[in-house]
Parts: C-alpha cells; structure tokens; sequence
C-alpha cells in the first residue's frame, strides 16, 4: 500500500538538460481513483520497481522504476525558445533547472500529439499502442503510455512518469518511495537479491561506498 499524503501533493520533474520539465497534481486520497475496481484502500498513484525485460533495455537501467498517475493530473511544460540550452556543469547534487519562458501542455496532448512538440520529445513505438517518449536533446526517458484502453482493468487514463526523472526535491517528500515490485518473474537474480537484502549480495561483503567518482575514497 501506498505511503504517500492522504493531502493534495506537487511533484516536480524533468529531463537532464531541463528541456522537457512536468509537474504532477495529485489530489487528495478521496479523490484519487482506485488502483483496482472496487478497492477503495489502494489508490493511484503507485510507484514501482519494474523488472520487465523491455524496460530494463529501453532504460538501460538494471531496475526501472516508475510513478504511474491518472494523465489529467500532469502538465508538461516545454521552451517556447527552440535555441539549446547550454551544457550542464557536471554531476550536482541538486537541481539544475534551466529558467526560461515555458508553453504548458496537457498530458493528454502530450502522449496524443507528439508531432506538435517541435521535435523536443521523440516518441517511440515500442509495442502496439505502446509509447516511450524521451527528450530529443539529451535522451532522458520522460513517460511510458500505452492508448489502448481495452487492456486496462478500469477506465482511467494513466500514464507512467520515469521515477527517477522527479526532482530531488520530489523524491525526497515523505511517503514518495516505491511500493511494489512489477513482473518479478522476469528479474534478474542477483538483482532481486540486491534490492530485497542489500548489497552483501553481490560479492558476499558490502560494496565499497565512495562519495563521489574517487575509488581512493571510502565512506
């Protein structure tokens, strides 16, 4: 179950090079729509860890994980400028959002009509009705949708936003953590193990922890 605030919540995101920035509305519990018909307890939005095969190649990340909302609670936000925004100053800790003038555009507009977003976001047809939309500047994964409404099991519009393109400021409210693993029978092993029992896992011995790129470092 869920651990995010029964209150209204504002998650902020975007890509690497602030092209593509988003936010997410989500209302209060009463308001959210139940995750499965006729349970009231579990709501949206969810946020999981996904070892779906596709993912994990389309990611390139040995676990993706996601924050899967109704659509009408996300507004995309893209540079009215087409110029390139400079290149970022290397590895921060936190935000490095580039402030420019910025047309907003509905989820729905923004899965529906990519051919109207000036090239800004490439989408990519990874199944049938099936898109992966990521930022045509740095190729930061944005959003996973599928449009065909007949697979789902309710009659909400949903859209799965890259956890891990939310703002630090985001992923750190209390309650924003994961709360499930999705396709588990297709994870890789030694990767299931690292995320249910730790690093110790891997080699027998807890990895070394260096806090930045030096290896002479250790934590």
């Amino acid at each position: 179950m869920s651990a995010l605030p029964k209150e209204a919540l504002l998650l902020k995101g975007g890509c690497y090079c602030s092209t593509v920035r988003y936010e997410i509305r989500i209302p209060p519990f009463a308001d959210r729509p139940p995750l499965l018909p006729d349970d009231r307890n579990h709501r949206f939005p969810t946020i999981t860890f996904d070892h779906c095969n596709d993912c994990r190649r389309a990611a390139g990340s040995l676990l993706p994980s996601w924050i899967l909302c109704a659509r009408s609670w996300i507004t995309f936000f893209l540079p009215k400028s087409k110029e390139p925004f400079p290149a970022r100053a290397g590895c921060t800790e936190g935000a490095n959002i580039v402030d420019v003038e910025r047309i907003s555009i509905p989820a729905e507009d923004f899965v529906r009509r990519p051919e109207s977003l000036d090239r800004l976001v490439t989408a990519f047809n990874s199944s049938p009705h099936t898109w992966r939309m990521f930022c045509s500047r740095c190729g930061t994964g944005i959003c996973y949708v599928c449009l065909n409404p007949a697979i789902w099991e309710d009659d909400v519009e949903k859209i799965d936003m890259v956890f891990g393109s939310l703002d630090r400021d985001s992923l750190e409210v209390d309650g924003v953590r994961p709360d499930a693993h999705l396709y588990w029978k297709c994870g890789v092993d030694w990767v299931q193990k690292l995320v249910t029992e730790g690093d110790v896992t891997v080699l027998g011995q807890r990895l070394p922890r260096h806090p930045s790129w030096n290896r002479n470092e250790i934590s």
